[in-house]
């Protein structure tokens, strides 16, 4: 039932009066007074303004803090296993979520157990709750972060976050990267890992480095952006690491993989790499080992073997600059290559092969192409230097290779990439404009003909778009065009577009987005004027239409254009208004079509090409350079190359390449300069030096081993900022080793003789000032030191050298040396009475003097390399310099055979000592010794000693029509190995080089060397004397060389005739070089050299076995030194009653009245 309705609760009207006048003075009611003298418009402007107590927080959670401490009103109980804490639920459940969500399932809960906590983490929890704030340290961290996430208190673990990452160091990232993980803190993992990859070399030398797990070195190794100087560095790690536990050699394989091979130099990775013996021993390492090689060795290929262990880490993406014509040297083109870094400073880097303007760049596989351009400043006629060259820059290692030259010369053409493909499209030459294009396939390293457009077409822009190459503007017909036409690289075929607005040529494309660029360029004024077009034009590819975007501030034409970061850099140029160079960059942002001007170019510059290439780090780079300038120079013993040499190995792989490229380099250089005449006499010396410290406490000298630092200072100081300074320094065989040379050759005047002294005077006190205190400057054959590896392991043993002992009444007899580290091979090898050396070093280390003079034509060259081959015993004898070889005193005076024996890299079947089974050839005498034939037709019956050729390679240079003498002479040469190839020198442009011929050529260290000119030079035909001994003064050194010097000058006015049996010198050169032999010693010399080779005179003479004889006389005899050169001889005038003869019809004002001169 509903109850009944009360009638007392039933008021009346007076009731409520009565009530209203009982709360008429309540604070309500004042309020609501107060409120009515605002409502009455008396002026108040009524504005709320929010307050703030800043102690009111602070106090209330210090105060609910000290309510727990006294455990008032505590109301739940949250415990671990070993602790309980009474707290309050409002506060931790306003600041835990977890503890919140339990709660509002039973908001009575009297207590809450979390076991899984440590009582510290659970305390510090609450601290924060009940403070906000608490002291954090590496030791508890672990436990407040487990605390902080099971309690769901977000701002507690990215305090803890926060300060992780905060107290970063080498020593604790480990353990804060290992904290990380395991709590999935993935900011503070990222930070650890960064941290340790920015300084992974000093984290690699921590205790807990090794401590590594598999999976956490893998991470580190697979990180393309791993802080490292090198790869080199990145294996020694892996290694490390490998290494510090048996147990992880299980994973050294895939390890392994994880290094990028491909990025260290073929140097390194024989030094480095091949030495580790894991790499060796286990089959899975070697392969990797194996697959850098190759990938080295077979550099056409690279494009289709990049891979991840191809590409640097950390790479740094940079705008290059290419060639162009400055405006400083306007009418000089430039080799340089500038790239920008992050630091907007412009930076050098390896120059191209050949100056270059107007030329194209391309970027593919990580690899910088240039093609064509002009390599001659001619403004009038810029096609007609046009030139077909192709090479490739590799960002990884700074170097160039020369690749196979387009099918034609090309400048002011376009090159654009499509599909692993370069299509060079257009241009002119000197044949006029061009309509072909042609496509370049990197793994052939060839070029194809492709559809040509339908008109011939120069100085236009193309950018790939749509898949199509987008060819615009441009010179056609003798004018500036708006057409477009449009190339499919898939279908090989073209079609026409919307022209351009605005007609245009010299002018920038490029494609960013869905949109393809114009930029630039000029066209023809009202009066027929050239005009900069300021327009920039965009096409769309699925309207077909050209649209206008915010033109230029600048008009530039020929400048150059890169794409980095979406936006496009238009870089110099030339600036039809100001008729003038430019360097300024102009930016265009695409997304917001506006322009802005960057930093400019280091100097005005036009017709540059621009493209971006991602680079080493600067890091990386620094480490590399600080490796090069620090290594000695590479010396290939006679041909002194600055690169990264192979191992024997990997050398006799590219012989049988290098003498095929080798004979082909020489085929081009002969035919080029076979006809060349009257070429003026030059020639000049080259004396080396060797670097010592004096000890004046020890009383010792000592070898300096800073050659290289030394060469770069005097080179600096020299030749760097002066072409015609007066001395030049080159890279000599040791590291304690300097050679220098006359800045420029003497002439052919009597005069310059004169000059010699004083010259190399100039070259000791220039050299002398460069070096440290107590260092100096020493003109010495022998101090040995250093090892040539490549002499030795083509060999297959140590070299061993014995030198005659000198004996006086103290040496022994026998003298038996005893070596007490000796393993038995020196004892066995080691002759008695004899000096014994094992190392290249004690030949090759030793200085010499030599002079080379270049000829009128070939045929005075050979005659003059014929003459000289018998005097080359004489001169020896005359300067023999080199009694000494490891503190012994030997009964030899000279040098040459101790070098011979010491490069001396034949096998034993190559001397004779084995059957031939492993080798093609018995070769009679080791890579240094005498020549082994004439080269005029002179000396060509006194050719009686055996010579062994290459029968194949002999045929091929006779039908290539080389006669008979010089054809054997080269096949000679070519039976050898090379014994040093450098990686950056393997493919070469055969018709622009000759390293594949030198190679071969300089490493034949003959008594006389025969010299073709260098491809594409001015140098004539050459003739280089070897035998000569380094002499302590430079009086003594001027002196050889100006007596050799005047004894050309007499054989060739007087036609005189030195020429004996070949085996005869050989005889002398045994002679020549024992002790005392200048006087004591016999040689065979002719006896009557005014006779000549003339035919009519030796009609009468009969050959046997190539020895002349004139009925009973020969026509040589044995003589001393002193009747050879002082003329005591019955049959002839002496050299010096000619020399005097000459010198007075040269009217020479010099000649000193002393003839002891």
């Amino acid at each position: 039932m509903a109850p009944k309705k009360n009638k007392a609760m039933k008021k009346n009207k007076s009731d409520i009066n009565e009530i209203t006048i009982m709360v008429e003075d309540s604070p309500i009611n004042k309020i609501n007074g107060l409120n009515s003298l605002l409502e009455g418009g008396n002026g108040f402007s009524c504005i709320s303004t929010e307050v703030n107590d800043s102690a009111y927080a602070p106090n209330l959670l210090e105060g609910l803090s000290t309510m727990r401490q006294d455990s008032f009103l505590c109301d739940l109980t949250v415990s671990t296993k070993s602790k309980s804490f009474d707290v309050h639920k409002v506060v931790m459940a306003s600041c835990s979520e977890y503890i919140r969500n339990i709660l509002k399932k039973d908001s009575c809960l009297q207590k809450i157990d979390l076991n899984d906590l440590s009582p510290v983490g659970l305390a510090t929890a609450i601290t924060y709750a009940y403070s906000g704030k608490l002291t954090l340290s590496l030791y508890s961290i672990g436990s407040t972060i487990a605390a902080a996430i099971l309690l769901q208190i977000g701002t507690l673990v990215k305090m803890c976050s926060d300060f992780l990452m905060q107290e970063l160091s080498v020593e604790n990232c480990m353990y804060v990267a290992n904290i990380a993980d395991a709590y999935d803190l993935k900011e503070t993992k990222e930070a650890a890992q960064k941290f340790m990859r920015e300084n992974f070399i000093e984290f690699s030398e921590m205790e807990q480095f090794l401590k590594l797990t598999y999976e956490q070195i893998s991470d580190f190794l697979s990180d393309d952006s791993l802080h490292l100087p090198s790869e080199v560095t990145a294996f020694q790690i892996a290694m490390k690491w490998l290494d510090f536990d048996e147990k992880r050699l299980k994973y050294a394989a895939d390890l392994l993989t994880l290094i990028r091979f491909g990025t260290i130099s073929a140097q390194d990775l024989v030094n480095h790499v091949q030495t580790a013996p894991r790499m060796m021993q286990d089959p899975e390492c070697h392969r990797l080992l194996v697959d850098a090689m190759n990938y080295h060795l077979l550099p056409y290929q690279q494009n289709i073997l990049q891979s991840r262990r191809t590409k640097v880490r950390g790479g740094l993406k940079v705008i290059l600059t290419v060639g162009g014509r400055p405006a400083l040297t306007e009418k000089s083109l430039s080799k340089d290559v500038l790239y920008r870094d992050e630091d907007n400073v412009w930076n050098k880097l390896t120059e191209m092969p050949a100056k270059s303007f107007n030329q194209c760049v391309a970027v593919l596989d990580g690899f910088l192409y240039v093609a064509g351009g002009e390599d001659q400043n001619d403004a009038r006629n810029q096609a007609k230097h046009a030139v077909s060259n192709f090479c490739r820059y590799d960002p990884r290692f700074n170097s160039w290779i020369h690749m196979s030259n387009m099918i034609q010369r090309r400048t002011h053409f376009s090159l654009n990439i499509f599909n692993g493909l370069l299509f060079a499209i257009g241009g002119r030459n000197g044949d006029g404009v061009q309509a072909s294009v042609e496509c370049y396939v990197p793994s052939s390293n060839q070029w194809q003909m492709k559809a040509p457009m339908e008109v011939p077409r120069c100085c236009h822009g193309s950018s790939l778009i749509d898949g199509k190459i987008l060819v615009s503007g441009g010179y056609i017909n003798n004018t500036y065009s708006r057409a477009v036409c449009a190339y499919d690289p898939s279908t090989d075929t073209w079609q026409d577009k919307s022209s351009l607005s605005t007609p245009r040529g010299w002018h920038c494309a490029a494609t960013v987005g869905e949109r393809a660029y114009v930029i630039g360029g000029s066209q023809l004024g009202g009066r027929g004027e050239r005009v900069d077009v300021l327009a920039v034009e965009s096409y769309n590819p699925h309207s077909g239409q050209w649209s206008y975007c915010t033109p230029l501030h600048t008009g530039v034409s020929t400048a150059g254009i890169s794409i980095l970061n979406n936006k496009i850099y238009l870089l110099g140029g030339w600036n039809e208004g100001e008729k003038k160079y430019k360097k300024c960059i102009q930016v265009f942002n695409p997304d917001l079509n506006e322009w802005t001007e960057d930093d400019e170019l280091p100097e005005a510059t036009v017709g540059i090409s621009c493209c971006v290439v991602t680079i080493p780090t600067r890091k990386t780079r620094e480490s590399r350079a600080s490796s090069v300038s620090s290594a000695p120079p590479v010396c290939a013993m006679g041909l002194l190359s600055q690169g990264s040499p192979l191992n024997w190995e990997e050398t006799k792989k590219y012989a049988d390449h290098i003498r095929k490229h080798g004979i082909i380099q020489f085929l081009n250089i002969y035919n080029k300069v076979k006809e060349r005449q009257r070429d003026v006499l030059k020639w000049g010396d080259e004396v080396e030096y060797m670097l010592v410290e004096l000890d004046d406490k020890d009383e010792k000298v000592r070898l300096v081993l800073n050659g290289g630092d030394v060469l770069e200072t005097l080179q600096d100081q020299g030749e760097k900022i002066n072409p015609n300074h007066p001395t030049l320094w080159r890279p000599e065989y040791g590291s304690y080793m300097i050679e220098g040379t006359p800045g420029q050759p003497y002439g052919g005047t009597m005069s310059e003789f004169n000059t010699v002294e004083g010259n190399m005077g100039k070259r000791r006190r220039e050299a002398s000032s460069v070096l440290n205190q107590n260092e100096t400057l020493c003109t010495i054959t022998s101090f040995p030191s250093t090892l040539t590896r490549n002499i030795r392991h083509r060999r297959g043993e140590k070299v061993v050298i014995n030198v005659p002992i000198f004996k006086d009444k103290c040496t022994p007899s026998p003298f038996v040396e005893e070596f007490p580290e000796d393993d038995g091979e020196a004892a066995r090898a080691a002759l008695p009475d004899h000096i014994y050396m094992d190392a290249m070093g004690f030949g090759m280390g030793n200085c010499c003097l030599q002079v080379t003079f270049q000829a009128c034509s070939i045929d005075e060259a050979r005659y003059l390399y014929d003459q000289l081959a018998t005097f080359c015993p004489i001169v020896m004898a005359l300067s023999a310099a080199s009694p000494f070889y490891r503190g012994f005193v030997s009964d030899n005076d000279c040098r040459w055979e101790v070098i011979s024996a010491s490069v001396d890299d034949r096998t034993q079947e190559e001397r004779g000592l084995k059957p031939l089974k492993n080798n093609k050839y018995r070769i009679f005498k080791s890579r240094y010794d005498s020549i082994d034939s004439y080269l005029s037709s002179c000396g060509e019956k006194y050719n009686d000693i055996d010579l062994t050729i290459d029968e194949e390679i002999y045929k091929q240079l006779l039908d290539a029509g080389i006669d008979k003498l010089l054809a054997q002479h080269i096949a000679h040469l070519f039976i050898r190995d090379p014994l040093s190839v450098f990686e950056e020198k393997i493919h070469l442009d055969d018709e622009n080089e000759s390293d594949h011929f030198e190679n071969l050529q300089s490493t034949n260290w003959q008594t006389m060397r025969f010299k073709p000119p260098p491809p594409n030079s001015d140098i004539g035909w050459r003739v280089e004397f070897r035998p000569m001994e380094v002499q302590l003064t430079d009086f003594e050194n001027a002196a050889y060389v100006v007596f050799v010097v005047l004894l050309t000058r007499v054989i060739l006015s007087y036609k005189l005739d030195f020429l004996i049996p070949l085996s005869k010198v050989d005889e002398n050169m045994k002679v020549a070089q024992k002790r005392n032999s200048v006087q004591e010693g016999m040689f065979y010399f002719r006896k009557d050299i005014f006779k000549g080779c003339n035919p009519v005179l030796d009609g009468t003479a009969s050959a046997e076995n190539g020895l002349e004889t004139d009925g009973a006389n020969e026509e040589y005899t044995l003589m001393s030194i002193d009747t050879i050169i002082n003329g005591k001889v019955i049959i002839g005038l002496h050299l010096m009653t000619i020399s005097q003869q000459l010198f007075s019809e040269y009217q020479h004002p010099w000649y000193p009245e002393d003839e002891s001169y």
